[in-house]
């Protein structure tokens, strides 16, 4: 049954995306380690993923998904924000299993032990709606949802019967949990027997946690720890960490110590592998042979892969893999902008990039550099220091991003005999830009020195070719606004 599970699953059509097989980010290695270790798990195993927003959470547990239906495992995959309308994770949670557990064979309907299930599971819903009205304002009476109706017929009752039908209630949905987990357990054993041959745990992925508003995050997790410790079920909750205590500490309080709170829900913390940015970049489309009407500096060469220029240059800057493709998406629209505009004019790609770069992460570098100010190259608070965009040869990102800012702002104020700044004037020297560059220990180095080289050499010559730092920004500036 393992290559038909998989199109059993409420999401089959993952199947083809999501497998380690095209991971960006080159986390298959770690993937299939940390499915081997939660898939040893079997008594009630609750795992927090912890990354940042926007690192590829979601990705790594779409791929863990349908690697293990790949490995005979049932897979259950919930959208935790896709459901915070609801106000109910103990309804969503229940739900959630019994309508994905239920494809993996039309017959299952039939189990004895999943006919207690859903009987459980249906006490626990009903219990969950009145438990809803009871706490609900009069003000809902005469709202057109269903809660209304609810609501209208518990306020209509005097206090005494309002109270009895909450506490018999309660006690009924109480021994119902009780019930559910222990049919679960059950139903689990019987999936794996001969019949029907899956392996067991059941693995359960709890997705975009840190997106939900803080109450909800919270009562999710108390839903996960106290009513699904289930035999038989791995429980895989992804959440940015540092931001759900800081949700937490905006339902109990700045003081309260949520680190230690959130431990408690979990018996084991995984974080995710820093992102390989040349596997994820490889991957991205950095062709620039549709640009074809500018010139882009440097050329793209064998020895110096533009993805390892880029690589190099957003662990640089810090940059996150979530603000990549952003990024990207700014550098196409500014190529794209440059080539239908300022046809015949050379393009300098690494000041285009780095600008976006600085322009993101709201740099001073960015608005302090200008035309003929060569002070602002850089900020100094950068991780430009040793940066090597090719391994093999000792080549310096800092150096070659001053390279191509260097010959980007080629400019000098001119001042009169007034001393007023009047006009500008080309100041760079070729030879005294080859002179600073070149170098012994890298031929690497000298090849890109030669390509900005030529790049002035046809400026001075025609400086109509050039396009200068206010050009480049004026271009960022407007890319800035798709977002």
């Amino acid at each position: 049954m393992t290559e038909a599970l998989i199109k059993l699953a409420k999401h089959s059509g993952w199947q083809e995306e999501f497998t380690f097989d095209t991971c960006k980010l080159n986390r298959q290695g770690y993937s299939e380690f940390l499915l081997n270790y939660m898939l040893g798990e079997k008594n009630g195993f609750v795992l927090n993923i912890d990354a940042q927003w926007g690192t590829g959470k979601t990705e790594f547990l779409k791929r863990l998904y349908v690697e293990a239906h790949n490995r005979n495992h049932p897979a259950i995959y919930i959208d935790a924000w896709e459901s915070d309308f609801s106000k109910d994770p103990l309804l969503v949670v229940t739900s959630e299993l019994i309508n994905q557990l239920e494809r993996y064979n039309e017959d299952i309907g039939g189990i004895e032990d999943w006919e207690k299930f859903k009987e459980s599971s249906g006490k626990v819903l009903k219990g969950s709606l009145i438990a809803g009205a009871s706490i609900a304002s009069k003000f809902l009476i005469g709202d057109a949802g269903p809660g209304a109706n609810i609501a209208q017929q518990l306020f209509s009752e005097s206090d005494k019967s309002f109270t009895s039908k909450l506490a018999s209630e309660y006690q009924e949905q109480l021994k119902a949990i009780e019930g559910i987990k222990s049919s679960l357990s059950q139903l689990s054993e019987v999936l794996a027997g001969s019949t029907y041959g899956l392996k067991l745990p059941v693995l359960v992925l709890v997705d975009e946690l840190d997106r939900c508003r803080p109450t909800y995050a919270i009562e999710m997790l108390e839903v996960i720890k106290h009513f699904f410790r289930i035999d038989n079920f791995v429980f895989v909750v992804a959440t940015d960490t540092p931001q759900m205590q800081e949700s937490i500490k905006a339902v109990y309080g700045s003081n309260f110590d949520s680190p230690q709170y959130l431990k408690r829900f979990f018996d084991r913390a995984a974080l995710l592998p820093t992102a390989d940015f040349d596997t994820y970049l490889s991957h991205q489309n950095l062709h620039l042979d549709s640009y074809s009407e500018i010139s882009i500096y440097p050329r793209p060469m064998a020895r110096l892969p533009i993805f390892r220029v880029f690589s190099a240059i957003f662990e640089s800057y810090d940059v996150s893999t979530r603000d990549v493709d952003q990024i990207l998406s700014q550098l196409h629209a500014c190529l794209r902008s440059l080539n239908a505009s300022v046809s015949g004019k050379k393009v300098n790609l690494i000041t285009l990039l780095v600008g976006i770069i600085e322009r993101h992460k709201k740099l001073d570098s960015y608005t302090k550099r200008s035309n003929y100010d060569m002070t602002a190259l850089v900020l100094k608070n950068s991780r430009l220091l040793n940066k090597i965009p090719q391994r093999s040869d000792q080549f310096k990102t800092y150096t070659l991003i001053e390279m191509a800012l260097s010959s980007t702002c080629l400019f000098k104020e001119v001042q009169n005999e007034y001393r007023q700044a009047s006009s500008y004037d080309v100041t760079f020297n070729p030879s005294q830009f080859r002179n600073k560059y070149q170098t012994d220990q890298s031929e690497l180095q000298n090849i890109v020195c030669g390509e900005f080289v030529e790049l002035l050499q046809q400026v001075r010559h025609q400086i109509s070719l050039h396009l200068t730092w206010d050009d480049y920004k004026n271009c960022i500036d407007f890319a800035g606004y798709i977002n």
